[in-house]
């Protein structure tokens, strides 16, 4: 009877052995991918309106992206922040660090971001600056550049939460970086690097609460034809 009883353990404890063991348990399970994110849901889900995540997709061929291939994901609110304390830093303002949002597609090869959307305050306009002086940095009003590589949008910020005012408001630039290697047509890149700068410049104004979302218009369609 001892012999019998023990040779039950031992068939008992196999089965149990064979069980923990078996295919579809966590031990054998494969390992889990990095999560993916839509192009919506990339730099805090709150730079990038409709037509941006769609011009993200075109640009980078991809519909995925990894949340933990870049080393910044800020949206709207983070970069408002650091704009707001690049004004209040003084006269310094133009020296100040600016904030950026780093995005790449799952599978990326590279170390490097393949879109780089950042922004940077400029200073204060001086009021009454020359019509006839082309400079992007102190020239009233919305100006857009664009090219293969990026684009760059400039826009006036009148903000009570800044404290500025029509006469001296807070100059921004939203700038998009493309080292995407492999582009599509000339024009269309450069038509979706401006939307991108665009969207996040929309972004940013209504964060920091720009009268009249800085000049900036509903669509990136709307913006004076862009140079360079």
């Amino acid at each position: 009877m001892r012999i019998r009883t023990i040779t039950a353990g031992l068939l008992v404890l196999g089965v149990l052995t064979a069980g923990c063991t078996s295919p579809g348990t966590p031990q054998n399970l494969p390992t889990r991918r990095v999560q993916e994110i839509p192009a919506a849901r990339v730099c805090g889900g709150t730079l990038l309106d409709t037509a941006a995540a769609s011009a993200l997709e075109r640009l980078t061929h991809s519909s995925a992206f990894d949340p933990e291939a870049v080393k910044k994901d800020h949206g709207a609110r983070e970069i408002a922040r650091t704009m707001e304390a690049a004004f209040r830093s003084g006269e310094g303002v133009v020296n100040a660090p600016g904030d950026r949002c780093e995005i790449s597609p799952v599978g990326s090869s590279s170390a490097f971001p393949t879109i780089v959307v950042a922004f940077i305050a400029l200073g204060k306009a001086p009021a009454g600056t020359p019509a006839d002086e082309p400079n992007e940095m102190y020239t009233p009003g919305v100006v857009a550049r664009a090219s293969e590589d990026g684009a760059k949008v400039y826009f006036d910020c009148e903000s009570r939460r800044l404290g500025t005012s029509v006469e001296h408001p807070l100059r921004l630039r939203s700038e998009v970086q493309n080292s995407v290697r492999e582009r599509g047509e000339p024009a269309a890149t450069r038509k979706d690097n401006l939307t991108l700068a665009h969207s996040a410049a929309v972004a940013v104004a209504k964060e920091l609460g720009c009268a009249g979302n800085g000049g900036l218009p509903g669509t990136a369609a709307g913006l004076p034809a862009p140079v360079g």
